[in-house]
């Protein structure tokens, strides 16, 4: 019962805070009318039960996260391509040296880049377009690596560590 009065409170607060910025003075609805609605409100969207859609394919979610683009392109293949050419003079040399797929690769593991499951010369963290542009993905803070294997942002927060240590020996 305490909690439901905390709820009151605190929504009655916000309702207190925000009317008048929500209200405009030619608004129609009287203030206190007003005040009651946002009060309900508040209290319906806290107490309504959050549906979570069952089913659907993680197959098909990854495929999404790995091809589609949500933001602009950070870059194109020829930058990508070009980036050994500002290293270190050990690793720029070793680079010059190499094939553009070795220094592809090089790239990669210089920026933590981990090659995508379909093509080995880009990355999971990029969407790589048919033009060549490389758009950030979620992947790009949400997947990681644990003794080799890439491991996604769900998973690290439902594993349980115990079944960590015994599974890679921490």
């Amino acid at each position: 019962m305490t909690q439901w009065y905390t709820l009151i409170e605190a929504a009655e607060a916000l309702v207190t805070k925000y009317a008048m910025k929500i209200c405009p003075p030619e608004f129609l609805l009287p203030k206190k009318l007003m005040k009651k609605v946002i009060f309900l409100l508040v209290v319906l969207a806290h107490i309504a039960p959050v549906r979570v859609s069952k089913g659907g394919s993680p197959e098909k979610g990854l495929q999404v996260l790995l091809e589609k683009a949500y933001l602009p392109a950070d870059l194109d293949q020829e930058v990508f391509d070009a980036l050994w050419t500002v290293w270190p003079e050990r690793l720029k040399s070793e680079a010059e040296q190499a094939s553009v797929a070795r220094r592809r690769q090089m790239a990669m593991e210089r920026y933590g880049l981990l090659p995508h499951p379909s093509d080995p010369s880009r990355s999971v963290q990029y969407v790589v377009d048919s033009s060549g542009n490389w758009t950030m993905s979620c992947l790009a803070c949400h997947q990681g690596q644990v003794a080799g294997e890439m491991v996604m942002e769900s998973r690290i927060q439902t594993m349980p560590l115990r079944h960590s240590r015994r599974k890679y020996g921490w």
